[in-house]
């Protein structure tokens, strides 16, 4: 998916994830910055996507935990599809993305690496570190402080995250992310009911750990925190009923949030 990005465009910036609401966060905040924006869903998209491109981007996101070609193998796919430095322009810059700290290597040969969830203010010192990471061959790590440890009391949606994405975009295109969000994470518990029935525990930790990422970014952090423990191999049934009552908090407080207001894009 191409997103056309104002005059204003400073980077092209390609997204490779298996997830859609990061996908669509991802997107939405960059296409802000007046990055132009492709996206893939896996590591062969992405190698066909950079396929086609007469220049590579100067910035390649990557989640490393996906089905097929991912982790260590996917970056250093990526590495040798995308443009060396150059005396006319820097390398692209790499940054791995992930739910989990990255094992020993796994993101060595990355420019850098994101922490799922980070906020936008995360994607915005990345942005400002990747002239001087791309030239250095430095390895910034961005939203090392974010984690998914509970507060005393865990809060259906964290208002410091909706304030950014409000301080980027226009109202119906928040809404429109948090749309998407409700949506896929009401398909994940009924994957995750389907995982239970066929006792598929390592489907169910792939999808605790999607929760864990897509639900931090737009920051549902009671989701988000049960999606961690549900990676963790917490008791599935119980875990999908705790996920059942966060997802209807979440409506609601979206619902309480935007009013009336329909997702999409407006034009002024």
């Amino acid at each position: 998916m191409r997103v056309t990005p104002p005059d204003s465009a400073r980077r092209t910036v390609l997204i490779v994830d298996d997830d859609p609401v990061s996908r669509e966060v991802l997107t939405t905040v960059l296409t802000a910055h007046g990055c132009a924006v492709e996206s893939a869903a896996n590591g062969r998209e992405a190698l066909t996507a950079l396929a086609g491109m007469t220049d590579g981007p100067q910035v390649l996101l990557a989640d490393l935990q996906m089905e097929g070609l991912g982790g260590a193998n996917l970056i250093a796919a990526l590495r040798a599809r995308t443009p060396r430095r150059t005396a006319m322009r820097t390398r692209t810059c790499i940054v791995a993305m992930s739910a989990t700290r990255p094992r020993a290597g796994e993101a060595a040969s990355a420019d850098g690496f994101l922490l799922k969830p980070f906020a936008p203010r995360d994607l915005d010192a990345l942005l400002a570190s990747i002239p001087q990471a791309a030239n250095a061959g430095q390895n910034p790590e961005a939203g090392a402080e974010q984690n998914t440890e509970p507060d005393t009391e865990v809060p259906v949606l964290d208002q410091e995250i909706l304030r950014q994405f409000r301080n980027l975009m226009l109202e119906p295109s928040v809404r429109q992310t948090y749309d998407t969000a409700l949506e896929d994470m009401g398909a994940r518990l009924e994957e995750i009911a389907a995982a239970i029935g066929q006792s598929d525990q390592e489907k169910l930790r792939r999808i605790g750990h999607a929760l864990k990422g897509s639900c931090g970014m737009i920051g549902a952090r009671q989701a988000a925190l049960l999606g961690a423990q549900l990676e963790e191999g917490a008791e599935a049934v119980t875990i999908l009923a705790h996920l059942r009552n966060a997802l209807e908090n979440l409506k609601n407080r979206v619902q309480s949030e935007f009013g009336d207001c329909v997702g999409g894009d407006s034009e002024e």
